[in-house]
């Protein structure tokens, strides 16, 4: 794909965005008309270009949320919005966090995977600058455009890959395009977006065939579904199969007489995955959804379930550093650990590097969330359970987290809020190494360690009942406090500029005024809080600067405040105990406006909205300012 040759790594990316950041600012301050050549590939520049002589600014965000979206029904687009997008990348898109969108020849949006803002609704380089679609449209191939190749400072954050597809005449009739905010993917996502395109263009050109909406001419042309290379089914309103592609009845070969079987049943063959929910029997194997979607082509390294090490955590206080020594000393042993922290504070993350530095770091690291899950379905999704166990219970029954977890390592976050007639049973199954599952008698080994994260004391509410005594002990060989961000506020740079780094807001730097802001609060939701703060301050960021206005607006006020004590504390106003006199900061601005006003007391009174006698009066009367009556330096005090 054209762009992406360059970055066979993420370091040689990153070396390149260094070197385009610096192109970015100049063409776009206009110190350079025209963007650095050895730095900036001709096809971006061109189109830099062409968006300045547009008239768009890079710098304004609300330009380019003013445009509506426009509302486009064809027969072609439905089809490629609900036959070929819904089914094939919708699901995946919101697992792994990336929007898919399909454009028209003019480069409006047709099709929005997952549903999102209206201002990524368009393509057209003359409404947001130069973009993946936009190009794909323009030089008829697939292409990307990475972070702050963008024209507008909006979409720097963004990895964007996209391809066109054509009518048979080979005129291009729209575009494909795919974005996200993780680099470590964009290679897999720029072979997913040519094969998207492909089906695209199979799609566009059957449907292009219809002389009418007439019912029945549709199903009959639909039936070329079958030489299509795309595993696709058309079903009619009634949920009746009523063509499928030759792929797909590969697929399904085995399943009940197509014409018997639902639209539902054959997408669930198609669909399920594998270990999960029900298996439908095709042909003696199991079809997982590995075999018929793009998933395949996405490497582990995309979304991993546990990729956080040690280093990831950033900080440098002695609280911090001290958290991380004893998890490192933990992590090389088999004991239970508790992780004790605020809600935000960093546990998944330490608990993640834990696994990943133990001796079970190649098992699995499995996460179960005890607070999030409906108390009555703590014990199914823990121990798992058989078939017909209870009312609504899977045919196929379904695998707990406890055997999931088998061989390595099971996270318990918000374990205080486990019920306690499900610790009593984990409890049982810590002591014992077995399981049974709901509904079962057999007994299941298992082998594992438990990891527990809570935002409450465990000891105290083991004391008021509220937690099994007996389950602490087990779960607490090691406990280790997290300390919250407020008791490690020296961190909040390190915290910030890293964040950045990490959304490819590398460029865009923090004022003192708003950094004092950030230091200065008290952050109760903890880093988790700070990155939503940042990435609120990017949207409202202008020229590259977090400013005290990008913040939202508690954080100003808290600021306004800390920048005030910073201004005293520059100017030795503030006492050792950190109080400021009100006699000293007023002495201080009169002594000043004083001095600007070569201390003529008329002149001194105007500039601080105050009469000559209360003037003279505060002289005399202010302490820190006797040493200037006592000079005479001023007359009449």
């Amino acid at each position: 794909m054209v762009g992406l040759e360059r970055f066979p790594d993420k370091q040689s990316f990153q070396r390149y965005q260094v070197r385009l950041h610096a192109a970015w600012e100049q063409f776009m301050s206009g110190e350079s008309r025209t963007p650095d050549p050895s730095v900036v590939p001709f096809r971006i520049a061109e189109s830099w270009k062409r968006s300045q002589g547009y008239g768009l600014d890079p710098f304004h965000y609300q330009s380019f949320v003013k445009m509506k979206k426009l509302n486009i029904k064809n027969r072609e687009t439905q089809l490629l919005t609900d036959e070929t997008a819904g089914y094939w990348l919708g699901d995946l898109a919101k697992k792994y966090a990336f929007n898919v969108s399909v454009f028209d020849a003019q480069g409006n949006d047709i099709a929005l995977m997952p549903e999102r803002d209206h201002a990524l609704s368009f393509a057209n380089e003359m409404i947001l600058g130069t973009n993946a679609a936009a190009l794909a449209l323009l030089e008829n191939r697939p292409g990307c455009v990475l972070a702050q190749e963008h024209y507008s400072r909006f979409f720097h954050p963004r990895f964007c890959v996209a391809a066109p597809f054509r009518e048979t005449d080979q005129n291009v009739v729209g575009a494909v395009c795919i974005s996200t905010l993780n680099f470590e993917i964009i290679h897999s996502l720029a072979e997913m977006v040519e094969q998207f395109a492909e089906i695209c263009t199979q799609i566009f050109n059957l449907a292009h065939q219809l002389p009418s909406d007439d019912d029945e001419m549709l199903r009959a042309v639909l039936a070329s579904l079958a030489n299509m290379s795309a595993p696709l089914l058309y079903v009619d309103a009634q949920d009746k199969l009523q063509a499928l592609s030759h792929r797909a009845r590969e697929l399904l070969a085995g399943c009940r007489d197509d014409k018997e079987s639902t639209g539902r049943q054959l997408r669930l063959c198609l669909n399920e995955d594998q270990g999960h929910g029900p298996q439908p029997q095709t042909g003696g194997r199991k079809v997982s959804r590995t075999d018929v979607s793009p998933e395949r082509l996405l490497p582990e390294m995309a979304r991993p379930e546990c990729s956080m090490e040690f280093s990831d955590i950033i900080g440098s206080t002695p609280q911090i550093m001290r958290s991380i020594r004893f998890a490192k000393q933990a992590a090389l042993t088999d004991f239970a650990i508790v992780l004790n922290g605020e809600s935000g504070s960093g546990k998944d993350v330490f608990a993640q590097a834990i696994h990943n530095t133990s001796p079970r770091r190649k098992g699995p690291f499995v996460a179960l969330n005890c607070g999030a899950i409906a108390a009555d379905l703590v014990e199914s999704e823990l121990f798992g359970y058989e078939e017909g166990a209870f009312t609504g219970a899977d045919r196929s029954g379904k695998i707990g987290m406890l055997e999931k977890a088998s061989g390595g390592t099971l996270f318990l976050d918000e374990v205080e809020s486990m019920p306690l007639a499900v610790q009593s049973k984990l409890l049982r199954v810590l002591s014992g190494g077995s399981l049974h599952r709901v509904g079962s008698t057999a007994e299941i080994p298992v082998d594992l360690r438990v990891i527990s994260a809570s935002k409450v004391d465990l000891r105290k509410a083991a004391e008021r009942g509220e937690f099994r005594e007996d389950l602490f002990y087990r779960i607490s060989v090691v406990s280790l406090p997290i300390p919250p961000l407020r008791d490690r506020k020296e961190d909040v740079p390190l915290l910030a500029r890293n964040f950045l780094d990490r959304i490819g807001r590398r460029s865009t730097a923090v004022s003192p005024e708003a950094m004092a802001a950030l230091c200065a609060y008290n952050w109760p939701g903890n880093v988790r809080e700070l990155e939503n703060v940042l990435l609120h301050a990017c949207v409202f960021s202008a020229k590259g600067v977090i400013t005290m206005d990008s913040l939202p607006e508690e954080l100003q006020s808290i600021g306004r405040v800390a920048n005030l004590r910073r201004f005293l504390r520059e100017q030795g106003l503030l006492t050792e105990d950190g109080a400021a006199p009100m006699a000293r900061i007023e002495a201080e601005l009169i002594r000043s406006a004083l001095e600007q006003n070569h201390f003529i007391l008329l002149h001194t009174a105007r500039m601080l909205h105050i009469d000559r006698k209360t003037l003279c009066r505060k002289i005399r009367q202010n302490p820190w300012l006797k040493e200037l009556a006592d000079k005479g330096a001023a007359e009449n005090f």
